[in-house]
């Protein structure tokens, strides 16, 4: 399993056990509520790269988290 690949699996089973835990599969908010966790982890990873090039000046960043 490639890391995208990988990546994308966990972050589907974090993302589909938050909203099992907080809404049914009809909530009407649940579209919504899985865009904005899906953005929040995506901006979390990478704003964490960000802050890992810039304190890293030997590490270059290749385009791929």
């Amino acid at each position: 399993m490639d890391k995208n690949t990988y990546y994308e699996t966990v972050k589907n089973m974090a993302i589909e056990n938050v909203l099992n835990k907080y809404c049914t599969e009809q909530d009407p908010a649940r579209p919504a509520l899985k865009k904005l966790l899906e953005d929040l982890l995506d901006w979390f990873m990478l704003s964490e790269r960000e802050i890992y090039l810039s304190k890293n000046d030997d590490d270059k960043g290749n385009g791929f988290y």
